[in-house]
């Protein structure tokens, strides 16, 4: 069972990412943090956030790494409002600022209260073992070409380890999966899920089934789920919204793109 408020700790957890206490952001205020996490690629991410924007509640945190401070300051100033920050001119502003080499993301983050939380059932969907291991590489694999397959079955041994990865199967084969990778902090209290469904599977409620199994096994465990999908993910949206996810935060973040 959880033993903190909920609100808390999801509050510690990005707090600890973006270098600042948000329990202190002013409201109506934008705040900046230099923060040498920025210049390291992140644990279960493999890449550096160079910017980290967290808008919430009416306030605003951009963390940011230290040596790109002052550029970012002077860019900002036409920026004053926490609502400003998710509209299209401070994403051209940081695209500008930081140009081709670096891509621009935002997210939406939600999390699931135990109170709220509502389980679906579909045939087929049960929790993944460690003889499903195969399956669940190849679907990952099938939907992103370069993912490290050692890299997910590390993560997916712990998942199955505390129960928390859900799919659900069609004639052997793992169509739809939730599960969670390794965090940098707060382990113990916190677990941020994502899911997929094939393509040719989905609109058949198997991603409800999965994230709301996944997420009813997370608040059994005592922890907290958190997951992020794309503001334009409507469909993401529906299933985290219908399983009992409320939105914490919009996040924007600035990634070196890879070299080709």
């Amino acid at each position: 069972m959880l033993v903190r408020d909920i609100e808390a700790i999801v509050k510690e957890y990005f707090s600890a990412y973006l270098c600042f206490d948000v329990s202190k952001a002013p409201e109506g205020k934008v705040v900046l943090a230099s923060c040498a996490r920025r210049a390291a690629p992140e644990k279960g991410w493999g890449m550096a956030f160079t910017v980290w924007v967290h808008v919430f509640d009416n306030r605003a945190v951009v963390s940011c790494r230290p040596d790109l401070m002052g550029q970012l300051r002077v860019a900002m100033k036409a920026f004053k409002s926490p609502g400003d920050l998710l509209k299209p001119p401070f994403s051209r502003v940081l695209s500008e600022l930081f140009g081709e080499a670096y891509a621009l993301r935002t997210k939406c983050i939600l999390y699931c209260k135990p109170e709220h939380v509502k389980v679906f059932d579909v045939q087929g969907c049960r929790a993944v073992q460690l003889n499903d291991m195969e399956a669940f590489v190849t679907m990952t694999v099938e939907r992103y070409p370069g993912a490290d397959s050692p890299c997910l079955r590390t993560d997916i041994t712990r998942n199955i380890k505390d129960g928390i990865a859900y799919g659900v199967f069609k004639e052997s084969k793992l169509v739809s999966v939730c599960d969670a990778p390794a965090i940098a902090h707060m382990q113990d209290e916190v677990e941020e899920l994502g899911f997929e469904t094939l393509p040719r599977y989905t609109g058949r409620g198997f991603g409800k089934a999965v994230v709301s199994h996944a997420t009813a096994r997370v608040l059994q465990l005592g922890r907290v789920p958190i997951c992020r999908t794309s503001p334009s993910n409507s469909g993401a949206l529906r299933i985290l919204e219908a399983v009992g996810y409320t939105v914490h935060a919009h996040k924007i973040a600035v990634t070196q793109r890879a070299s080709q």
